[in-house]
């Protein structure tokens, strides 16, 4: 007999829509982190140009992709909030971890930028002392 407002997950466990929504949110979030950690590997010095082609041929819209579920997860947990589907409570947790991740990537994208100005300046270096 199916309860009203209750979903069923494949193992016949019945979870309340709050549930399947905070479980959903959460799923996105692991996704974001490890298409965040791949697409930082990238950049990372000790990662062979081997390593990048297969990341970059595997995953050729990584960042892209990266900023689009960041995106999905804001929407996700802005939408469940709007429509009641999830306490204040989780709405207010999910906000904060969407708000750390940006933060992170922000701060990786700097830090990134700031990597590729010093190998510029030393290749710089290199090529004028000859």
């Amino acid at each position: 007999m199916e309860r009203q407002g209750c979903t069923y997950d494949e193992g016949g466990e019945v979870m309340t829509v709050n549930e399947k929504l905070n479980e959903l949110g959460m799923a996105w979030i692991r996704i974001y982190k490890a298409v965040n950690l791949l697409a930082d590997r990238i950049d990372d010095a000790d990662v062979t140009e081997d390593e990048r082609v297969m990341i970059a041929l595997r995953f050729p819209t990584l960042r892209a992709d990266r900023d689009a579920i960041q995106a999905r997860i804001v929407a996700l947990t802005a939408n469940a909030s709007t429509l009641g589907l999830v306490s204040e409570d989780t709405f207010q947790q999910m906000k904060s971890v969407v708000a750390q991740l940006q933060s992170v990537t922000t701060q990786q994208a700097t830090v990134t930028r700031l990597l590729s100005a010093a190998t510029d300046a030393a290749a710089a270096a290199r090529s004028i002392a000859g």
